[in-house]
């Protein structure tokens, strides 16, 4: 696994804010951020977790990449653990889109059902004093 370096752990995506017309700044994550992320379906009384890593993340939405397929419309539960493994928030959410990828998997894109707030996504953010 590559060193991570505190900067290489989100990066903020503000020019493609005017490509893609997003109403909120998204962060992108390095593939081997050591953050946690997982997806369970919220229509089905035996509940599965699948893990997930965090494509991109802003307070309306996320881009998971998961090695399972989510139908478009479906409605999903997410678990957050940050890198500091300071703060979890479990959040709903409708998926958007569901894209297989060209070595295999499934990017994700999720609307949360209720805007996450600033503050909670700065502490989703929050970084290890380690790496300070």
């Amino acid at each position: 696994m590559s060193e991570l370096h505190p900067t290489s752990l989100r990066r903020r995506l503000a020019d493609t804010a005017t490509m893609d017309r997003r109403a909120w700044l998204r962060y992108a994550f390095d593939p081997d951020a050591p953050l946690t992320a997982s997806a369970t379906r919220a229509s089905v009384e035996t509940k599965s977790m699948w893990l997930a890593s965090i494509r991109d993340i802003s307070v309306d939405g996320i881009g998971l990449f998961l090695h399972r397929h989510f139908a478009q419309g479906e409605m999903i539960t997410i678990g957050l653990t940050n890198a500091a493994k300071t703060f979890g928030r479990k959040i709903s959410a409708r998926v958007a889109h569901s894209t297989l990828q060209p070595g295999g998997g499934w990017l994700v894109g999720c609307a949360f059902s209720e805007p996450l707030s600033e503050s909670d996504l700065d502490r989703l953010l929050e970084e290890p004093e380690e790496w300070a």
